[in-house]
Formats: structure tokens, sequence, C-alpha cells
């Protein structure tokens, strides 16, 4: 068999060779490779190959789908605040990632917080943002744009945290959100995203815990109603009312309204109040009588249900309550004691 490729040395070249050999204790003669012209194209063929079958890689570990989604979607020059951040900004990939999970041949979206401890048997807490968001900006929400709102530190290394990605969808103007649908393509996200993260790091996967914020929260309902088998508790943060046609699903819930909330009335919110309280067995609530910014029991329930009226006002009164961390969490982990 003939070799691919030979070298060919002219008596000039190979007398230079010689001439700078140095001497045989030093070593062997290293002759330069150079690449056969013929291999070139074949190289170039796969590497153009290797790009579009793997995608180019975010910083931080990010397949280019994700990547995209943000940068199609948060347009920097024509939003400002946290509404803009580019994921992981900030972190390397030993502490932020945005992953990928394969949802029926569909590739979807999440920013994982890397942890640093050992996640073997922890909870799994999901954070499903609002509308026209993300999931970096939401986390910038929940642990440092709103003062005194940390909800990673309040959850330590008790359970591991992901943020998933909406996409655009008609519910919300085209802006990106969550689709209620329960045989939707939100849902299966969800199943898919638990399976993942369950495999990967070892999570109990008796132990997911859902919290979900203004449009959010309504798909959260919509978990809580269709797979309360696959949550330990929830949390709705200014949800409003009216989100799911028929729930027969029943668990834990955290329940907050902005009593000064332009987005969604405290009146819808005492309306979805009531509405949780008869479907979780409790006794009938008494609005009036509840404190602001202290999360009040209710009383005699089959499942836990907790009504946390708040007096913030930022994003008009719409943004979580600075009591939101501890609270939720602390309600969370009460449930699996």
């Amino acid at each position: 068999m003939r070799p691919l490729f030979t070298f060919r040395l002219s008596p000039n070249r190979l007398a230079l060779l010689r001439a700078r050999r140095p001497p045989l204790e030093a070593g062997p003669v290293r002759l330069p490779f150079r690449w056969p012209p013929a291999l070139l194209p074949l190289c170039l063929m796969l590497a153009i190959l290797a790009f579009f079958a793997c995608g180019p890689e975010h910083p931080n570990g990010a397949a280019s789908p994700c990547v995209a989604a943000y940068e199609e979607h948060f347009d920097a020059s024509q939003l400002i605040g946290t509404w803009s951040k580019p994921p992981c900004e900030g972190h390397t990939g030993a502490t932020c990632q945005l992953r990928t999970v394969d949802v029926d041949g569909d590739k979807r979206c999440y920013l994982q917080p890397v942890p640093q401890f050992d996640t073997a048997g922890l909870p799994l807490v999901i954070v499903w943002h609002g509308s026209d968001s993300n999931g970096e900006s939401y986390r910038r929400a929940m642990n440092t744009d709103i003062e005194g709102l940390k909800l990673e530190a309040a959850i330590g290394e008790e359970a591991m945290i992901v943020y998933p990605q909406g996409r655009a969808h008609a519910d919300c103007g085209g802006t990106s959100c969550w689709n209620r649908d329960p045989e939707g393509p939100d849902v299966a996200f969800f199943d898919a995203l638990v399976v993942q993260v369950v495999a990967e790091w070892g999570i109990d996967a008796d132990a997911v815990f859902s919290i979900g914020h203004s449009r959010g929260g309504r798909f959260v309902e919509v978990l809580g109603c269709f797979r309360a088998d696959e949550h330990a508790a929830i949390a709705m943060i200014s949800a409003g009312n009216n989100n799911v046609d028929g729930c027969p699903g029943k668990l834990p819930l955290w329940l907050s309204q902005g009593i000064h909330d332009e987005t969604i009335p405290l009146s819808a919110g005492v309306t979805h109040l009531e509405h949780w309280a008869e479907r979780n067995g409790c006794d009938p609530p008494e609005p009036d009588t509840y404190p602001d910014d202290v999360c009040t029991a209710l009383s005699n329930c089959e499942h836990a249900l907790q009504w946390c009226p708040t007096t913030g006002g930022e994003w008009g009164g719409h943004a979580p309550p600075t009591i939101a961390d501890e609270a939720i969490w602390s309600f969370f982990a009460r449930q699996l004691r």
C-alpha cells in the first residue's frame, strides 16, 4: 500500500539540515511538518459539519439555540434594566450555565446556577418568569435587583434552583411567557426538565417546587392543577384568577398579592385565594382581617395554604415582594417534613 503522503528533500535542503543538526546526544532531527494540500479541503469540510451539528458554544457552555433566543427576543437597544441582560453575565461556566433540554425533538432553554455542593437527594426549585422576561432577568429580580430580595441566599445549599426560558406567545401579546394548555409544549417542558435535572444531579423527584410570578404564576397554577402529583408545593406571586379551566389538582400553596398592584388588582388576588381555600379544604378566608406584609396560614386545610398581601411599590406594586425569598422557602421546607 502506498503511503498517503511522503517527504522529499532536495540535496541542497538535506545538506542544510545536516549542517544545522545538533550533536547526537541532543536527540534526533525533527523535520518540519506540512499539511498535504489534498487534506485541506477535507479538514475544512469536517470543521463546517461539526459547527452545524454542534452549534457555537456560549462561553458558559450554553448551546446556540438558547443564546439565539435571548438575542432575538431581548434587544438591548430597545430594552433597559434587567430585561436586556445577557445570560450568566459576570459568571463563569463553573457557576452559571444556559442549558438545553430536548422536548419531543425541540430544544428548550433554562438558566442553571451550577451548585458548588452535593445535590444528591436535595429538592428542586423551578422559577418561572413573567411575560416579556427571561430566566436571567428574573434571576436578577429575585436575587439582586429588588432590594432585600435574595432567593438563592435564602435557600442556600438546601436545594437546587433553575430558571426556565419562555417563548413568544399570543397570550402575552407576542412577548415571551408560557402556554397554559395542559397538553401544550410548556407543560411538556416541565416534564422533560425535571427528568433531566433529576438524572444529572441526583435531585429528589418527590421534592419538586415551582415559583411563578405574574404570567409565570398563571402557568404555575396550570402545573399545580395538572402536575400536582409531581410537586411538593407551589408558590404564585400576583397571578390573579381565572387562569385554568377546571382544576383537578390539590396541593400546598403559597400565595401573595400586591395591595397596590396596578397590573393585577387586589380583588383578583382575593378571588384567587377564595378559590384555592375551597379547593384545599380550608375554612373560608377572612382577607380583611389579615395583616399586610405578613403570611397568614389558613385554618383547617387539607393541603396547606398561606396568604401574603404585600405593600411593595416597585413595578407599580407588581414586583415580587421582599418577603418572598425566606417566606417561600420556609413554606416549601415545611412540606418536606
